[in-house]
């Protein structure tokens, strides 16, 4: 039986004790799970809007979304590898409406594509005639704790 030195070995469990799973890329960048999801709308009262997601990445798409506000819910389905539909219906103005939340921590630079595909009005909840105006963005939120 050969014996392994001890210093290698004690330094290999040390390095691997010590890992974690909000580990810095290569790329210096932290990994992270959360994205947030912001919308750009040329009206003051949106009720609801339904947005199609696309990763750059076919095998990497979120799992859970979270709306930002209180009075907000929201809704994923996922469409096909890499793509989901995101409905978040509430009370809506510019800027962040939901965290995206992914099964494992990714690289933030990965590109997403949002695409408002129906807004709706807060009045009575019918769908917008017209979507020029409308954006919508995907950006890394800072890594999680947990």
């Amino acid at each position: 039986m050969t014996r392994l030195p001890r210093r290698p070995l004690l330094l290999a469990v040390l390095l691997l004790a010590s890992c974690e799973p909000t580990a810095t890329l290569d790329t210096g960048r932290i990994a992270t799970d959360r994205f947030t999801l912001s919308l750009g709308t040329p009206n003051t009262g949106d009720g609801g809007v339904r947005l199609r997601i696309t990763s750059s990445l076919p095998t990497v798409a979120p799992t859970d979304v979270t709306p930002s506000s209180q009075d907000a819910v929201a809704f994923i389905e996922s469409v096909q590898a890499g793509e989901v539909r995101v409905a978040v219906i509430g009370r809506l103005t510019s800027g962040t409406i939901a965290t995206l939340r992914f099964s494992s921590r990714i690289d933030p630079a990965i590109a997403f594509t949002a695409t408002v595909e129906e807004a709706a009005s807060g009045a009575d909840f019918a769908l917008r005639s017209s979507l020029s105006g409308y954006s919508a963005t995907v950006t890394a939120a800072a890594p999680s704790g947990n």
